[in-house]
């Protein structure tokens, strides 16, 4: 089936989807400006649509081809530091733009040398995956908290586009692979996934970005903005919740509750601005000290609540 596949066709496909891509992420970053790896997404899927655009060409110049591929290269390369950053990391941006500088020289020596197609297939597919066999190694082990899961997700589909690269690797220079492909059909197979995949990377980093505003505004919810400790109604969840847990366990339970003296004199005489200060730093003090054992709340204006599992009245006091 796959052999019955038009080369050319494919070519052109996977040229409009790359297109559709960059279009998405384009809307996606400006929609979330605020979210700095969208930035990275948009600007990588464009290089990577640009870069295709000379293959449409019935003959084109060696060198437009080879500026398209570096164009091409780069693009994966800043696509793949922008999913990076999405998992809380650091991108090496020098490193993937010497990995880009490289596969682009190795591809313009094979006009040099004359060497046959799959060279240049071969090339890119070895960019491919290193770039995205390391974001998915960022993102199956670096992502704690309500994202874990979507980004998990991202991780999977990258490191699916990653293991078809590197089975495109293993078939470049063989008459036939492991499962009886030769090197044209297996051109073939490696491009159709491309585009599958491709829809696949857009959906889920669009999941990604609807996921984080939603657990943004859950945050937002359930925190106070000025000091970011918990509020009122996420306190009284989080205490309804170990009150019962602590009767039926027959464990104790403490709670401290304390409040600034004249608080007002404090604001009428510095100014409201000093009095957010000394509530920040309360909350700090407060965070540092029993975050590790207790939930602690801004309660009202300048009233605090600490609640303090399996300690009892002595530790309270302590």
């Amino acid at each position: 089936m796959i052999a019955g596949l038009d080369f050319n066709t494919l070519l052109l496909v996977n040229t409009l989807t790359l297109g559709l891509q960059a279009a998405a992420l384009a809307y996606v970053w400006q929609v979330h400006r605020d979210y700095r790896p969208t930035r990275a997404w948009a600007i990588g899927a464009a290089l990577a649509f640009a870069g295709t655009l000379p293959a449409m060409w019935a003959d084109p110049p060696p060198l437009l081809e080879v500026a398209g591929d570096g164009l091409c290269f780069t693009g994966i390369v800043i696509l793949a530091s922008g999913i990076v950053r999405a998992c809380g990391r650091r991108p090496p941006r020098i490193a993937g733009f010497l990995l880009a500088a490289a596969a682009t020289t190795a591809s313009g020596a094979t006009f040099v040398a004359d060497a046959p197609p799959q060279c240049r297939s071969f090339v890119f597919a070895v960019l491919m995956v290193v770039a995205h066999g390391y974001a998915a190694a960022c993102l199956f082990s670096s992502v704690p908290g309500p994202l874990r899961a979507t980004c998990r997700l991202i991780g999977a589909v990258v490191g699916l586009q990653a293991a078809v690269a590197l089975l495109r690797v293993s078939t470049a220079w063989q008459p036939a692979d492991l499962l009886g492909l030769g090197s044209a059909v297996s051109e073939r197979a490696f491009l159709l996934a491309t585009i599958c995949i491709t829809f696949l990377l857009v959906w889920v980093l669009t999941l990604l970005t609807s996921r984080r505003l939603q657990v943004e505004l859950i945050d937002a919810a359930r925190h106070d903005p000025l000091t970011g400790l918990l509020n009122r109604r996420a306190f009284a969840e989080i205490a309804d919740r170990e009150w019962r847990r602590s009767g039926r366990a027959r464990r104790t339970v403490s709670a401290l509750v304390c409040d600034f003296d004249h608080f007002k004199l404090l604001n009428d005489r510095f100014g409201h601005a000093a009095g957010d200060d000394a509530l920040t730093a309360a909350a700090d003090i407060l965070t540092r000290t029993l975050g590790g054992i207790a939930a602690v709340s801004r309660h009202g204006g300048e009233e605090f609540v600490a609640l303090l599992p399996d300690i009892g009245l002595d530790g309270a006091r302590l």
